[in-house]
């Protein structure tokens, strides 16, 4: 049976107009109604080169101090990448989590959905894949390297979750669904929020949107999941996601951190 890369479900408020004000207001408003200390993440996918977006993404994090992971594809990592990762983790240990996405970030379903790790791969062929892409981010980052899986495409499947807990992951991390994972070896972190439009062409989601859905997530969650990608970002969704770190790291209810 195939998991993940649903839409995720809705949550909160029903009504979208109840925050109003600028994005730090509205944050501050939904944390009034939450009465209890609330995790956030985020979680930055397709890392792979030592790419101009990357390096700008990760001058927004380092300059606010806020945590990070970053979810590499094995089968695609460079040198100069892998250089650049160790270099951020040595300077800020507490700062970035280096993760494992995928192999090779490639589709194997004939129709359908992308997956690689979907229904058309049994275990054997599954397990093989993230065995082959954990040994080389251990080969490449050493000890900086964390177990936790993030299925391309944020989609998997039973024995994506069995090859992974045989392979000793401590996390999986998709999209969040009902019937999360908790087996008691492998935990399921998933995000809750992706910034990005991928149905109209790769864009930043419209701003009220955002503000208004992550607001209503910290009214009634307890941890919010913020899923961005460098590779796709302009100008306005580097300058969302800085804004956001200000306005999150404002109010005090929060603490951020990575899996």
């Amino acid at each position: 049976m195939e998991r993940g890369g649903l839409t995720p479900p809705s949550i909160g408020i029903a009504n979208s107009r109840l925050f109003t004000g600028s994005p730090e207001q509205k944050l501050r408003q939904a944390a009034t109604l939450h009465n209890r200390a609330l995790n956030i993440f985020f979680r930055n996918d397709d890392v792979a080169d030592n790419d101009p977006g990357l390096r700008r993404l990760m001058d927004i994090f380092t300059e606010a101090g806020v945590p990070l992971n970053l979810q590499i594809i094995p089968g695609l990592l460079t040198e100069n990448c892998s250089s650049f990762l160790l270099e951020l983790k040595t300077a800020g240990p507490g700062l970035i989590e280096l993760n494992q996405h995928g192999r090779l970030h490639k589709n194997h379903e004939l129709s359908g959905r992308k997956c690689e790790f979907g229904p058309s791969r049994n275990f054997e062929q599954q397990l093989a894949d993230i065995r082959a892409g954990k040994e080389r981010l251990e080969e490449m980052l050493g000890d900086a390297f964390s177990p936790v899986f993030t299925p391309p495409w944020n989609r998997y499947t039973d024995d994506t979750a069995r090859a992974l807990e045989a392979l000793e992951f401590k996390a999986l991390s998709a999209l969040q669904r009902n019937g999360q994972i908790n087996s008691g070896t492998l935990r399921e972190i998933s995000v809750t929020l992706d910034i990005i439009d991928w149905k109209n062409g790769a864009v930043l989601k419209p701003m009220d949107h955002l503000m208004n859905d992550m607001a209503r997530q910290i009214a009634v969650g307890d941890t919010i999941g913020i899923l961005i990608h460098h590779q796709v970002m302009g100008d306005e969704a580097f300058g969302f996601v800085s804004d956001l770190l200000k306005g999150a790291e404002a109010i005090r209810e929060f603490k951020i951190s990575y899996f």
